[in-house]
């Protein structure tokens, strides 16, 4: 790319003056454009901002309007005419400048003005990402079969029983499983985390997330007793604001409370979801279940590795904004729709870094781009897309015969809601072609690049957003009921 004498596409011609404008490839799918700006040009844009101003201003001497404009600069200053003029000047000659050059931007550029005699403006465009799969039908990729272990059945018979489980007031110190009725307040660095009275505090890892260190501090601590520990939180923390710095905790025990399990019998079997005639047929449902979700976990973690394997053998180049795009939704998410000026605003009240979360979330962000370009290079190499009837399979799928399948028709049957289903319907095409291909599986041939688009009456191949390309994605944007053999429950009965 080189330079080029600009073209007027601006509806007054007669505003007009001749552009020189270089434009230069930049890495990460941008374009450098220089343009300057003749003298006469910037000149008018000036007479034209001053007859704007001019209005606001009192000149003394002269009524509001009526300065001439040599006056009006040495009362308001030259600079302030000239940013005046730039706000309308800019814009217009970037877009002349685009259209020369016959760039497409994804995004708002980047400016800078490092000259204003003559103007000199540089704009930095983010263009459409490009992405080279090199050869990915030849990728192959083994598979490692699924299995649960007796232990692993057991370990999900415990959880079940503790969701039953009964608290008993004990006096004696607490011990692992225990749960520990009492007044916590939490601080980093004089900044207060936690200040809860009568909180129930179960002291597995699960039940002290959030408090780092001190699961193993509450081990032996007595009914009636106040403690103050004081925690080196570790450097790899997940918890970026508190990684590296010191936890204070300040307890007041009140009571102390056992886990008392129901006995692993056909009564307790009995009570069970809808009820089970017997012990060893709760076990056999429960390993039913552990096996399902450890064969849908392997399905998700083999998907998982073959898309490395293709962004490690494919090149990709993209603007910088695309990731930028994806930190604010994955902050917005994170907030429950926060945006990141709240979020920010929020963290330098609480005495938090912005610039820490930006960076602890920038290389998911990453992840996501990438994932999200090489699977829609693979749906459309593939002339891979989706239907109407397809879209009404998904919607189907998900409302199933339920009792909230009107509501979920609600939330899904409108332009939006296909949308995101037609984003999950290719998404779930778009994984199941790349097993086959990891698994060398018989492929149809790849369509001519002229018809890599939809048939007769398709809804088109949905762009695929960052977030609608996980793994997980590909099962549901609604929630799937959950099974005997999931974790720990929450509730919990007080056997006093």
């Amino acid at each position: 790319m080189g330079e080029a004498k600009g073209t007027c596409y601006t509806e007054a011609p007669e505003d007009c003056r001749p552009l020189k404008i270089t434009a230069e490839r930049q890495p990460e799918s941008q374009v450098l454009l220089e343009i300057e700006v003749e003298p006469e040009r910037v000149e008018k844009s000036m007479d034209q901002a001053f007859r704007r101003m001019s209005g606001r201003y009192r000149i003394p001497g002269f009524r509001p309007g009526k300065a001439p404009r040599v006056m009006f600069e040495r009362y308001v200053g030259r600079e302030t005419l000239l940013r005046e003029a730039l706000e309308k000047l800019v814009p217009q000659v970037y877009e002349e400048a685009i259209k020369e050059e016959s760039l497409d931007p994804i995004d708002q550029p980047s400016f800078e003005i490092p000259t204003f005699e003559p103007l000199l403006i540089k704009a930095t465009v983010p263009l459409k990402p490009t992405v080279d799969l090199g050869n990915y039908r030849e990728l192959r990729l083994p598979r490692e079969e699924p299995s649960v272990t007796p232990e692993q059945v057991d370990e999900a018979m415990e959880n079940l029983r503790r969701q039953f489980a009964s608290l008993t007031p004990v006096e004696r110190p607490a011990q692992a499983g225990d749960v520990v009725r009492a007044d916590l307040k939490a601080e980093v660095e004089g900044r207060e985390l936690v200040s809860e009275e009568d909180t129930d505090l179960r002291l597995t890892e699960q039940g002290m997330q959030g408090l780092p260190g001190l699961l193993e501090k509450l081990i032996g601590v007595e009914k009636g007793q106040e403690y103050t520990f004081a925690v080196a939180v570790p450097e790899d923390y997940d918890e970026a604001s508190l990684a590296g710095k010191q936890a204070t905790y300040h307890v007041a025990v009140k009571e102390i409370k056992e886990e008392q399990l129901p006995e692993p019998d056909d009564t307790f079997a009995s009570e069970v979801g809808e009820g089970f005639p017997s012990y060893t047929a709760l076990r056999e449902r429960i390993e039913s279940d552990l096996k399902k979700r450890t064969e849908e976990q392997a399905e998700r973690d083999y998907d998982q590795k073959v898309v490395e394997a293709l962004i490690a053998q494919a090149q990709i180049d993209f603007p910088p904004v695309l990731v930028d795009r994806e930190i604010d939704h994955i902050l917005s998410e994170q907030t429950g729709g926060g945006t990141r000026a709240s979020i920010e605003a929020a963290l330098r009240k609480s005495g938090g870094s912005a610039d820490a979360l930006v960076e602890q979330v920038r290389p998911l962000a990453l992840e996501r781009v990438k994932r999200s370009l090489v699977l829609t290079e693979v749906a459309e190499k593939e002339g891979l897309s989706v239907d109407d009837a397809e879209v009404d399979a998904e919607l189907d799928r998900i409302a199933g015969d339920t009792p909230q399948a009107a509501q979920m028709r609600t939330i899904f049957d409108n332009p939006s809601g296909r949308e995101l289903l037609g984003r999950t319907a290719l998404t779930k095409k778009v994984y199941q072609r790349l097993r086959d291909i990891a698994e060398g599986k018989e492929l149809p041939p790849l369509p001519e690049p002229a018809a890599v688009q939809t048939g007769d009456g398709a809804e088109g191949a949905p762009e695929m957003s960052a977030e609608a390309t996980e793994p997980a994605a590909a099962e549901a944007p609604a929630a799937e009921a959950s099974s005997l053999a999931s974790g720990e429950a929450e509730s919990e009965t007080d056997g006093a």
